[in-house]
C-alpha cells in the first residue's frame, strides 16, 4: 500500500477495487494508515478496501486495526476502530466511470520522461485466443499464430521459416522506421525480443525484429543467413499451413 506505482498499474490494466490484507504496525498506523490508503484511491481512481489485523500479539507488537473503506474520490465511506468488527459499504462502478471520465488521469501521465510500470502478469486481461487477428504491415497475422502478447507488443510463428523455429516480435501500432515508436513501445519490444532469445538477422513495412534459432553449420558461409533473409520474398520454399502454424504457436504458447 505504500507504493503506489503497483497500484496506478494494477489500475491501468482494468482494476476497479483495489484490496490491502493488512497487519500494519500500530506506531505508525495514527500518521500513515489512512492517507496511504485514500492517496492510492485518488491517484488510481478506484474503490480501496483494507481489511486490518487489529489487537496486542505480544510486549513488542500491536496492530493498528482499523479496516475502511474509500470511494474513488478518496472518501472514507466505511471504517472499523481499533476493536474486532466488520463494516458494510455500498461500491458503485457507475462512479468509478464517471470520475475516470471527467479527470482522465492515465490519460494525462507523463511516460516519455519517466517509465511506465509494467507486469506481463498484469497485461494478460484476455487469452490469446479472444483476438482474431492482428494488422501487421499490409499483411494479417491470426490469434492462432501468437503465443505471446504484451500490452503493445506480440510475439507469432512465421508463415515462411529460414530455420525451424523462426519467428517474429513486432509492434501491435503498425509503423515503417523504429524511431516512429514511442520510448514504451520500443520498451516493451525489446523486454520480448529478450524473453524470446539472443540470436536473430524489412521487406514487410512495420518494425519487427527476426528470432532465428542458430545451430552450428546451419549454414556453410555464416553470413549468408543475412543474404536468406534479405531474399526471403523470393523463397521458393512451400508456404506453411496455418494448422501447421497453428500447432507450433500451441507448442511456443505453454512455454510462455
Amino acid at each position: 500500500m505504500r507504493f503506489s506505482q503497483m497500484a496506478i498499474a494494477l489500475a491501468e490494466n482494468g482494476a476497479d477495487i483495489l484490496t490491502y490484507p493488512s497487519a500494519f504496525f500500530f506506531g505508525t498506523g495514527a500518521y500513515h494508515w489512512e492517507i496511504l490508503l485514500r492517496a492510492r484511491a485518488i491517484e488510481t481512481q478506484c474503490y480501496v478496501i483494507a481489511a486490518a489485523q487489529t489487537g496486542n500479539h505480544s510486549s513488542a507488537r500491536k496492530s493498528w486495526g482499523h479496516s475502511l473503506v474509500v470511494d474513488p474520490l478518496g472518501t472514507v465511506i466505511a471504517q472499523c476502530s481499533e476493536e474486532p468488527g466488520f463494516v458494510l459499504a455500498p461500491i458503485d462502478l457507475s462512479l468509478i466511470k464517471s470520475i475516470r471520465q471527467s479527470m482522465p488521469l492515465e490519460c494525462h501521465r507523463r511516460y516519455d520522461i519517466y517509465p511506465k510500470m509494467i507486469s506481463s502478469t498484469l497485461c494478460r486481461t484476455k487469452s490469446i485466443e479472444d483476438f482474431n487477428e492482428f494488422k501487421f504491415g499490409s499483411s494479417i497475422v491470426k490469434g492462432l499464430q501468437v503465443f505471446y502478447k504484451t500490452e503493445l507488443s506480440l510475439a507469432f510463428t512465421n508463415i515462411k521459416c529460414v530455420l525451424p523455429g523462426h519467428v517474429l516480435v513486432a509492434p501491435l501500432r503498425a509503423v515503417e522506421i523504429l524511431t516512429d515508436l514511442s520510448n514504451y513501445e520500443v520498451v516493451l519490444l525489446f523486454l520480448a525480443v529478450k524473453k524470446d532469445g539472443p540470436h536473430a538477422g524489412q521487406t514487410i513495412k512495420h518494425v519487427h525484429v527476426h528470432i532465428i534459432p542458430r545451430k552450428s553449420g546451419d549454414f556453410l558461409v555464416n553470413d549468408d543467413i543475412y543474404r536468406k533473409l534479405q531474399n526471403e520474398k523470393y523463397c521458393t520454399d512451400p508456404m506453411r499451413s496455418y494448422d501447421e502454424m497453428a500447432q507450433e504457436a500451441k507448442l511456443l504458447r505453454s512455454l510462455f
